[in-house]
């Protein structure tokens, strides 16, 4: 597998609480936003439908192939720019590969 093929658990996908995964709840733009912290994930990820909603810096990037724990494969080809959130009040901030 090279660089540019991501991992997304399954967990993360239906978003299941497991001992390697935890959900929260912090918020974006004073919006509550449901994040689940997972491990078996490589990078961060986030639905299209929610970044639209947040009106995140939606930015094109070269495809890059996602590895779902159960063999399936998606492709995401967008990402979110500094996608900024708070817990707690503390922030956060990361880019954010926009999941279909």
């Amino acid at each position: 597998m090279g660089e540019d093929f991501l991992h997304i658990s399954m967990h993360a996908i239906v978003g299941i609480n497991t001992f390697q995964a935890m959900r929260i709840t912090g918020k974006v733009k004073k919006r509550p936003l449901h994040i689940l912290i997972d491990s078996g994930s490589n990078h961060n990820f986030l639905d299209l439908a929610t970044a639209k909603r947040v009106k995140c810096d939606v930015r094109n990037v070269v495809p890059l192939q996602l590895s779902v724990a159960n063999g399936a494969t998606l492709v995401s080809s967008a990402m979110c720019k500094e996608f900024t959130w708070s817990l707690h009040g503390e922030s956060f901030s990361s880019d954010l590969m926009l999941v279909l």
